[in-house]
């Protein structure tokens, strides 16, 4: 087709809009329960919020999650409450995330995500470190109780968790500290095997292949696994 990037669909025309909306219903009739949307500071608020609006109307329980991050195509939905919100020392992720709440039913958390990875950098412990605690209760303070925050430690667009943390044990202390919020958590796929890169990603062009690969089904190292966590290994 000789397409050489993903198309930009204009979701605030009706027929793309509809378009849209009618996938996302056929998964809810799939049974998907949750619905991530990627890039979500691309389409329209109006368009996220039809969608909720549609999706909701037949299947009350789908929950639909937001990926907010980045300047690229952020437009606050309410500029003065985003402008005070950074006025109250708010960083910019917080503010960003927060102009979502009653247009998604919550985000994956990239603000807690650097938390973690600035607590990494500054070579901060996890156990007992009740400095950390309370920044990660702050932030948390700001969104509604409704509002679902997404912990994550690393994904395709971001280095894997292991490069900063060194060694397995200091992934598993993370990941003790993540669950310990009682919050959803999303693993990305190799993090149990103890999977990392060797090179910090977004040095050159396409160097986020690093953290793209394929896992290597032949050679699953299940003490790693169990080491990491124990609830994410994998069976074949």
């Amino acid at each position: 087709m000789n397409i050489k990037d993903l198309p930009v669909l204009n979701l605030n025309h009706p027929e793309a809009r509809e378009y849209m909306i009618k996938q996302a219903l056929q998964l809810c009739e799939w049974g998907f329960n949750y619905i991530r949307i990627d890039h979500a500071t691309g389409p329209s608020y109006s368009f996220l919020h039809e969608l909720r609006m549609q999706v909701k109307r037949k299947y009350k329980n789908v929950r639909l999650i937001g990926e907010v991050v980045g300047e690229m195509d952020f437009k606050p939905l309410v500029c003065k409450r985003y402008t005070d919100n950074l006025k109250d020392k708010w960083s910019e992720q917080e503010a960003r995330q927060y102009e979502y709440v009653g247009i998604l039913d919550g985000i994956l958390d990239y603000e807690y995500y650097d938390i973690i990875k600035d607590a990494l950098l500054h070579d901060m412990p996890f156990k007992n470190n009740k400095g950390l605690k309370r920044r990660v209760e702050k932030h948390f303070s700001r969104y509604p109780k409704d509002f679902e925050l997404w912990l994550f430690l690393d994904n395709h667009d971001v280095d894997r968790i292991l490069y900063y943390c060194k060694n397995i044990d200091k992934v598993k202390d993370v990941l003790d500290f993540t669950y310990s919020w009682k919050r959803p958590v999303v693993i990305y796929y190799g993090t149990e095997q103890g999977m990392s890169n060797k090179t910090a990603i977004h040095q050159v062009a396409y160097d986020d292949e690093s953290v793209r690969q394929c896992m290597d089904w032949n050679n699953i190292n299940k003490n790693v696994c169990k080491t990491i966590y124990p609830c994410t290994l994998v069976s074949r």
